[in-house]
């Protein structure tokens, strides 16, 4: 149970990524859709335009982004689609429909192509509500601006830029609480989150990212903001600070892992490459991982943890013989026949989704590359020419060597309630067998988690469980991780995973990312988990926070004072060997 708790440096990796591609001007996940070129308005649904309050309120948007940006006037209406599905996230905040606006600029056509060919150079695009026109999220990719913004904004610029971008919009920036969130060599971002009583809500925040010349090239707006203030806990009645940390010091657990050195590199850098280099090709290093408590109760001075870490998950270890089949491809179409021979695919109709990876020509460097193919089919009682996935295939090949590390394969549901199950039993010695089959030849304990175990996810005990979608409890595939474990030390940041359907038992999902044996050092002149948890708590700092928590759709019926730590301050692992903090990104030294 610890390891699945103890992933705070996969998380801070993680979300160094996806925020370093908004910086180098790839659209991340807050926008619905990129890359459109259409130069005339289309629409996913018949709807010609949407309520003036939605037209109304783009208006004042464009109008005040033109004035602040004068470049903004070069680019045209490229697209406006209307969306009346949205994901989950949105829905939970809130958001039953949503419109996508995108403006560009043409680029040009690649020598000898034809006119619409051509790639836009600057692209905006605006994601609103589908019905009161508020804006949800903003994304800017400026080649032009790129060019220019050689460094990152210093914090005081980057938050009054951010704080005048919002006011320009007509939100209440005194009502919000700014802090400095995340930065590169390019850009800062500033976090606005919704002030109640003077203390900051986490479940109300608006996010600004800001260039080098104090530009504002990426916004999103995610929580809700129409809370009552007396709905909150009052202040006074909070435990003392100090008290907090005592209780956070009392739930704090380190544990020892391998990590491989190119996870530490890349945590101490500011500026994330776009394409993330193969772990475990230089040495692994021993540290030890924060396993925080989600938070302290300020009212009754209780640890929280996050529903994840309240399950119990089916874990055990097992021995496992490597056979050392290795799975090789020179291409990705001859990837995807490895696939077919090998997992029994049925690969005939996927067309290459190219689009999700354009730069993959550009990476020099050796790197896992992913390739996409789906193939569609007409959609039930749908609209005309309408098409919906059928099954959607990705493949992962490292750059270098050719070797296959990983493929996924989903179509649609099974219907569950024709189809007799796969049988556990069966699920679970396939699992065994095929890691087996594809891991490097030799004698292995690793630890197998049952992934797919319902008790792994405790839902809170407010939330009604009949409302849950029952998509999201139907489970249509056993999933097992395994997890190396050398002189007793799991190796967590590199290990293997397997998905059955659940129906038939074909694999549907395969990692293979294990470290050499000879890469993991000897761990006898490491300092103590004491030494390295003292060196945790010097560098926690404890901030009081509101929460109102959701839970896949459903809002808990009060909100709670908490404590819980600036997690970019305490956020690190403990150099298993120095007993020092190793910072993301050197933050909080």
């Amino acid at each position: 149970m610890d390891r699945i708790k103890g992933k705070s440096a996969q998380m801070i990796i993680a979300t160094g990524v996806v925020l370093s591609a908004i910086a180098t001007g790839t659209l991340p996940a807050w926008s619905a859709e990129s890359g459109k070129t259409s130069q005339t308005v289309t629409m996913a649904n018949p709807v010609e335009q949407g309520s003036p309050q939605v037209e109304s309120q783009m208006g004042k948007i464009i109008a005040k982004i033109s004035t602040v940006y004068p470049e903004f006037k070069q680019l045209q209406l490229q697209s406006k689609v209307y969306h009346r599905e949205v994901p989950n996230y949105l829905k939970f905040n809130g958001h039953e429909s949503t419109w996508e606006w995108t403006y560009g600029e043409q680029g040009v056509a690649e020598e000898g192509g034809k006119d619409d060919s051509a790639i836009p150079s600057n692209q905006a695009v605006f994601v609103l509500d589908g019905k009161e026109g508020s804006l949800i999220s903003f994304e800017w990719n400026s080649p032009p601006w790129q060019k220019e913004s050689l460094h990152a904004p210093t914090w005081d610029l980057a938050k009054a830029k951010a704080s005048e971008f919002l006011q320009g919009l007509g939100m209440p920036v005194q009502e919000y609480q700014a802090r400095e969130f995340f930065e590169n060599n390019q850009m800062k971002m500033i976090e606005f989150h919704r002030l109640y009583n003077g203390i900051p809500l986490l479940e109300s925040t608006y996010s600004v990212a800001v260039d080098g010349t104090g530009r504002v090239f990426g916004f999103h707006s995610d929580g809700r903001n129409n809370f009552d203030a007396k709905d909150f806990p009052n202040p006074i009645e909070a435990i003392s600070a100090e008290a907090a940390k005592k209780v956070f010091s009392d739930n704090l657990a380190v544990n020892l892992q391998y990590v491989p050195q190119e996870l530490i590199d890349l945590m101490q850098q500011k500026s994330l490459p776009s394409t993330l280099p193969i772990m475990g090709r230089k040495t692994f290093h021993p540290v030890y991982v924060l396993n925080y408590p989600g938070s302290i109760d300020a009212i009754t001075g209780k640890a929280t943890t996050a529903h994840l870490e309240d399950g119990k998950p089916n874990e055990q270890v097992v021995h496992i013989q490597g056979k050392g089949q290795v799975l090789t491809a020179p291409t990705a179409a001859k990837g995807l026949q490895v696939l077919a021979r090998e997992f029994g695919l049925n690969i005939e109709g996927l067309e290459e989704n190219r689009s999700i990876d354009v730069r993959r020509e550009e990476n020099t460097q050796p790197h896992r590359q992913r390739y996409f193919w789906t193939s569609k089919s007409e959609k039930n009682g749908g609209e005309q020419g309408e098409k919906e996935d059928e099954l959607s295939i990705s493949l992962t090949i490292e750059s270098d060597t050719g070797r296959i590390v990983g493929f996924s394969a989903y179509g649609k549901p099974t219907d569950s309630s024709r189809i007799t199950s796969f049988p556990v039993e069966k699920a679970r010695a396939k699992a065994l067998d095929v890691i087996g089959r594809y891991i490097p030849k030799g004698n292995y304990d690793m630890e197998l988690t049952d992934l797919s175990d319902p008790s792994i996810f405790k839902h809170p005990e407010w939330v009604d469980t009949d409302k849950i979608p029952k998509h999201i409890l139907d489970v249509n595939n056993y999933t097992y991780g395994f997890t190396l474990i050398h002189q007793g030390i799991p190796v967590e940041s590199m290990n293997a995973s397997i998905s059955l359907d659940k129906y038939t038992g074909q694999v549907t999902s395969l990692l293979l990312s294990l470290p050499e044996l000879s890469k993991l050092p000897d761990v006898m002149n490491i300092v103590s988990k004491e030494v390295a948890k003292k060196a945790a708590l010097d560098n926690c700092h404890l901030e009081m926070y509101y929460t109102w928590p959701e839970y896949l759709g459903q809002w808990a019926p009060k909100p709670s004072l908490i404590y819980r730590p600036d997690w970019i301050m305490t956020g690190g692992i403990v150099d298993a060997f120095t007993g020092t903090m190793i910072h993301q990104n050197d933050k909080g030294e």
